[in-house]
């Protein structure tokens, strides 16, 4: 190998080394989570008797982990017409709420266990 070669070579790994390390240092870390799940059935509230009740799990986030996600939903928030203190942001079957009063937020979701898929977690 002409030493021109082996220059650019190491240059070359160092450079792939450099990108690795950057990318690695710039994402994000687990953080933990506040809030409570629940195993359920299909149906959230007054399940039919008939009805398997394991087949969900239901999640209810809030203080960071909540926050978080209202603001990564790139959608504009609306007034919740339950609370005039309540702003509301909701992508299909995930929604969550931040008060204007306190700035406390909060998320609901559920996870069809089977097929993997993301279910309303709150009633209405």
């Amino acid at each position: 190998m002409a030493p021109w070669d082996r220059k650019l070579a190491s240059r070359s790994v160092i450079f792939v080394l450099l990108l690795l390390v950057v990318t690695i240092a710039s994402g994000d870390e687990y953080k933990d989570l506040k809030g409570s799940y629940s195993i359920g059935g299909k149906s959230f509230y007054d399940p039919p008797v008939y009805e398997p009740k394991n087949t969900h799990i239901y999640f209810y986030l809030n203080g960071e982990a909540a926050k978080d996600l209202f603001d990564h939903m790139k959608i504009k928030a609306k007034s919740n017409v339950y609370s005039e203190d309540l702003l509301w942001k909701k992508i299909r079957n995930m929604q969550c709420t931040k008060s204007k009063r306190t700035s406390e937020y909060n998320c609901s979701f559920g996870i069809d266990i089977k097929n993997q898929t993301i279910v309303n977690g709150v009633a209405c």
